[in-house]
C-alpha cells in the first residue's frame, strides 16, 4: 500500500528492493523518504539488524531495535530466503517490476545466488543494483569483514579525531554508514539519471573505506598538496580557528578570529583581558602561532558565564560561536520546534510516541504534510507478505501456505559525458558544504558555473589556495560584482537558463538581490534552487553565524564525540560541512526527479543544523522516550553494537594503532587463537559476549597488553585473514600509499594550473564500467569562463563585456 509520501513524493513511481543490513538501510530510507516505494526484503525471521544498536525496553522481555527503526521508516517488509530456488522464483519476478537494488552481501555472494547483476541484467535490463560494501568489489581487500569502527580507522576519521596524549577517537554514531547511504543514495538518483539517456541499467560500487575518506575535508587535501599529516588535537580545530572553552554550565564552541578588537572589548570591559590589549595580538598571524595563550585567557572569562548567555550575545556581535548541547537539550530547542523538524512516531509496544528528525531540509512545493513524508514507522517481519505476494506476485493463500511451511518466505517458530550533462548549475556557494554538493554535480557531468568576485576570491575561497582546488574541480569560474544592479540582472539571465541554483548565504541575501526562488521562478518556472545554510531559512536562528564546529556542537554531535562527559571533543575536521554537501546534492537530484515528471521546479531549505541532528537520530530517539537519562559520552564504547572487544588499541611503533571488533564466539576464539591463546583470554569473566561487555573495560587492558607487541599492519592482516574484523587507524600518508586504495584507482592525477600535477581523491559513487575520470578539469582560474559564459551563453558582444569589466559589473 502506498503511503501518501510515495503518492506526492518527488521519488514517486521509483520502486527499490532493499537487501540491505545496517550499512546501507540508511540509503533506501533516504530514497522512501522522498517517495520511492521500498520493499525490505529480509530472511525469515528477520534481519540481524533489528537486534542491534541502541535499544528501547518495550516490555520486561522484548526490546525494540531503534536503530533498526530509524533507518526503515517508510518502508514495506516481507521476507524471503534467497537461498531457496522457490524464493529466488519470487525475487526475480519483483526484480521485473523494480528499479533498483541495495544489497550488503560480501561480494560474490549474489553471483552464487545467480543474482548478480549479469544475472539480474539478462532479467530487468534497466536495473540499477547498488552494493556498499567494506572495501568495495573490487581489490585485494574486498572480502575482509568491516564495520563502523574498522571503516573509521581505515578510512582515515579516527587517526584525526581525538587528543594526541590518548587512543583516536570514532566519530559518535555510524558515520561510515551514513557517509555510505548518502554517496549511495546520491549515486542511485545519477544511475536512474543516466538510464534514461542510455536505457540501460547500472552497477553501482560503494566502499565504506572510501565513502569515509571522501568526507575528510582536509586531511588527504593537505597531504597531496603540502605534505602535511593531520594529527589529533583535541578540541581545537585543525585549523587552529575554533576550540572549546569552560562555561559556568558547560561548554562552548568559540573562534577568536572573528571581529577579534570587539571581543578584546567585550572581555576587557570585565577586567579580563590581561595581556590580550597588547597591540602584537591584533597581528592575525601572531594569534595563530599563540593561540594556546589565547584560550587560557579566554577561558578564564568563559568560565564566569553561562553557555547560553554567551551565545547569544555572542551571535548579536557577529561570533559564530554555539554551546556544546546534549542530545536532551537538541530536543529542547526552540528552532527546531519552530521549524517542526521532529515529528511524533508510534513505535508496536510502546506506550506513547518517540521523536524522530525528519529530512533535513524543507521543499517548496511542500511534500506532504510539509516535510519529507507522512512518517510510517519500520515495517514488522514479514508484515507485507499477503499484499505483494498475494496482490503483486499473484500467489495463491495455498501458495503462500505451502511456502511458508518449507520456510521460504517466512519462518516457523522453531564533466564530462556523466548522468547529469545537459545539466546546468548556478552556483552561488563558498568553501566547503556548498561546493561539496556543487563537485558532486560537476564530477559527473554537469555544467557548474561559480560565481566568484573579487571581494570574496580570497582565504579558502581564493582561486589559488589548495582548499579551492580540491572543492572546486570540474567547475567553470566567472566574476561579477553582485552590488551593481547591472551584476544581479546579468546573474538573472544566468538563471533562466540554467536548471539549478545552488546558494549558501544567510537567509534574504539571494531575495535582496531580487534572485530569490519566488522571483526566479517568474522567468523560469521549472527552476530548482537549493539554499545551504546553518540553521535553515525560518526558524528565531535564522541568522545567526555558523560553520561546520558550530552546528556539531549545537547538534549533540561534539558532546557525543568524546572520552567521558568531563570534557567535550568533537570531530576533528567540519564533518558536518561534507555530509550537508551530501544530503543537498540528494535534494536537488530528487528536485530534478520531480521536475522531470511534473515541469514544475522546487525550492529546497537545507538546514546543517538538521543535518547533523539526523546523524544522531537514533540517539534523539532514545533521548525522547527516556528523557535522556542514558545518554554519555562513551569514547569508542560499542554503544549501538552488540561486540565485545570493540575498541582502539595501541600497537607497536608511535602513534600507531588498531581497532578490532568481535561480534560472535567465532570471531573470540580466532582473535584468541592469533594472540597465542593468552592466558586471560581463558577467565571466566572474559567466556561470553554477555561477560566481556560487562567487563569491556578490563578486557580492553588484557588486549592492549598483546597488541603493543604487534606492528598494526602485521597483527591486522593476521586477524582479517582468519576472519576477525579489525583494521589499522590510518594517517593521511597511510591513505595515499594503501594498497588497496591504490588498486581501485581511488585517487587521481589532474594537472593543475598552480601546482603541477595534483592528486585528488575520486568520487565513492562507481559504475560498472568505471575507469578512472578522463576529461577531468582541475579548479578554475578566477574569471576563466567570463566570455564563454556572457558571450556565447548570453550573447553578450564583446564590446559589451569590455563595458562590464571597465565599469566592475564583471570583476
Amino acid at each position: 500500500m502506498e503511503t501518501k509520501a510515495q503518492k506526492n513524493g518527488p521519488l514517486q513511481g521509483i520502486r527499490v528492493l532493499d537487501l540491505a543490513d545496517e550499512k546501507a538501510a540508511y540509503c533506501s530510507k533516504l530514497l522512501a523518504d522522498l517517495g520511492a516505494r521500498v520493499i525490505r526484503i529480509e530472511k525469515p525471521g528477520g534481519n540481524p539488524s533489528r537486534q542491534i544498536g541502541l535499544y528501547l525496553k518495550v516490555s520486561p522481555c522484548f526490546q525494540r531495535s531503534l536503530s533498526f527503526e530509524f533507518n526503515n521508516m517508510n518502508k514495506e517488509g516481507i521476507t524471503l530466503d534467497l537461498e531457496d530456488d522457490e524464493a529466488r522464483e519470487i525475487f526475480v519476478k519483483l526484480i521485473k517490476t523494480s528499479d533498483v537494488v541495495v544489497e550488503t552481501f560480501t561480494p560474490g555472494y549474489l553471483d552464487e545466488l545467480k543474482l548478480g547483476f549479469e544475472d539480474l541484467n539478462k532479467v530487468n535490463p534497466r536495473l540499477v543494483l547498488v552494493s556498499v560494501t567494506g572495501f568495495g568489489q573490487t581489490g585485494p581487500l574486498q572480502k575482509n569483514k568491516s564495520c563502523d569502527l574498522v571503516a573509521s580507522a581505515v578510512g582515515g576519521q579516527m587517526y584525526t579525531t581525538g587528543c594526541p596524549s590518548s587512543f583516536p577517537l570514532k566519530i559518535f554514531g555510524w558515520q561510515s554508514y551514513f557517509a555510505a547511504s548518502l554517496f549511495a543514495a546520491v549515486g542511485t538518483l545519477l544511475a536512474l539519471r543516466r538510464r534514461r539517456k542510455t536505457g540501460k541499467g547500472e552497477h553501482i560500487d560503494i566502499s565504506l573505506q572510501e565513502a569515509v575518506i571522501a568526507t575528510l575535508e582536509h586531511v588527504m587535501v593537505r597531504f597531496f598538496f603540502e605534505n602535511t599529516i593531520t594529527r589529533r588535537q583535541g578540541s581545537l580545530h585543525w585549523n587552529r580557528l575554533f576550540y572549546i572553552s569552560p562555561c559556568k554550565d558547560g561548554f562552548i564552541q568559540m573562534t577568536s578570529f572573528q571581529n577579534w578588537e570587539t571581543l578584546v572589548e567585550w572581555v576587557d570591559s570585565e577586567g579580563m583581558a590581561e595581556d590580550l590589549k597588547d597591540e602584537k595580538w591584533r597581528n592575525e598571524e601572531f594569534r595563530y602561532d599563540h593561540i594556546d595563550h589565547v584560550i587560557k585567557v579566554i577561558s578564564k572569562w568563559t568560565r564566569t558565564h553561562s553557555r547560553y548567555e554567551l551565545f547569544h550575545l555572542g551571535q548579536l556581535m557577529g561570533f559564530a560561536w554555539a554551546p556544546v548541547q546534549s542530545p536532551k537539550e537538541v530536543l529542547e530547542c526552540r528552532h527546531l520546534k519552530a521549524r517542526k523538524f521532529f515529528e511524533d512516531v508510534e513505535l508496536p509496544g510502546f506506550d506513547k510516541s518517540t521523536k524522530y528528525p525528519r529530512f533535513p531540509a524543507i521543499f517548496n512545493p511542500p511534500l506532504p504534510s510539509g516535510s519529507a513524508c507522512t512518517r510510517k514507522r519500520a515495517p514488522l517481519v514479514g508484515e507485507d507478505n499477503k499484499e505483494i505476494f498475494g496482490k503483486q506476485i499473484k500467489l495463491s493463500d495455498y501458495e503462500m501456505q505451502r511456502l511458508s511451511s518449507k520456510s521460504v518466505i517466512s519462518k516457523k517458530y522453531k564533466m564530462n559525458d556523466g548522468p547529469l550533462s545537459g545539466i546546468r548549475v548556478l552556483d552561488f556557494s563558498r568553501v566547503l558544504a556548498g561546493p561539496y554538493a556543487t563537485r558532486i554535480f560537476g564530477d559527473f557531468g554537469a555544467e557548474v558555473i561559480k560565481v566568484q568576485t573579487k571581494k570574496t576570491a580570497n582565504g579558502a575561497e581564493s582561486n589559488t589556495s589548495v582548499y579551492f582546488r580540491a572543492w572546486n574541480r570540474n567547475k567553470r569560474s566567472i566574476t561579477l560584482d553582485m552590488d551593481h544592479s547591472e551584476a544581479r540582472d546579468l546573474a538573472l539571465r544566468i538563471a533562466c537558463i540554467s536548471d539549478v541554483v545552488v546558494e549558501n548565504f544567510s537567509p534574504r541575501v539571494m531575495s535582496n538581490w531580487g534572485l530569490g526562488f519566488e522571483r526566479l521562478k517568474k522567468d523560469k518556472p521549472d527552476i530548482i534552487m537549493l539554499s545551504m545554510s546553518g540553521m535553515g531559512q525560518t526558524g528565531p536562528w535564522k541568522d545567526l553565524v555558523a560553520f561546520g564546529a558550530t552546528v556539531q556542537s549545537l547538534g549533540g554531535l561534539t558532546y557525543l564525540t568524546s572520552y567521558d562527559a568531563k570534557f567535550p571533543i568533537g570531530p576533528g575536521y567540519a564533518y558536518a560541512d561534507a555530509m550537508a554537501g551530501l544530503y543537498g546534492a540528494f535534494a536537488v537530484l530528487a528536485a530534478l526527479e520531480f521536475r522531470d515528471r511534473t515541469g514544475e521546479g522546487v525550492y529546497i531549505d537545507l538546514s546543517e543544523y538538521e543535518v547533523v541532528c539526523s546523524l544522531i537520530g537514533p540517539t534523539l530517539m532514545e533521548a525522547s522516550a527516556t528523557n535522556g537519562s542514558r545518554i554519555f559520552p562513551a569514547g569508542n564504547q560499542a554503544v549501538d553494537e552488540s561486540a565485545a572487544p570493540y575498541g582502539c588499541y595501541k600497537c607497536r611503533g608511535s602513534d600507531r594503532w588498531c581497532t578490532i571488533a568481535v561480534f560472535n564466539e567465532t570471531q573470540w576464539h580466532a582473535l584468541c587463537k592469533v594472540l597465542g591463546g593468552p592466558e586471560w583470554s581463558r577467565m571466566r569473566k572474559f567466556s561470553s559476549l554477555a561477560k566481556r561487555k560487562e567487563h569491556s573495560e578490563e578486557l580492553d587492558k588484557f588486549l592492549e597488553s598483546c597488541t603493543i607487541k604487534y606492528h598494526a599492519e602485521e597483527l591486522v592482516h593476521l586477524l582479517n585473514e582468519a576472519g576477525v574484523p579489525a583494521g589499522v587507524v590510518q594517517s593521511a600518508k597511510d591513505l595515499a600509499t594503501d594498497p588497496h586504495l591504490l588498486h581501485r584507482n581511488f585517487f587521481v592525477r589532474l594537472e593543475d594550473p598552480y601546482f603541477g600535477e595534483t592528486i585528488l581523491d575520486r568520487s565513492p559513487i562507481r559504475f560498472r564500467e568505471d575507469s578512472p575520470p578522463r576529461n577531468w578539469k582541475p579548479a578554475p582560474l578566477f574569471g576563466e569562463d567570463n566570455r564563454y559564459v556572457f558571450v556565447e551563453l548570453l550573447g553578450l558582444s564583446e564590446s559589451e563585456v569590455s563595458s562590464y569589466i571597465k565599469e566592475g559589473v564583471i570583476s
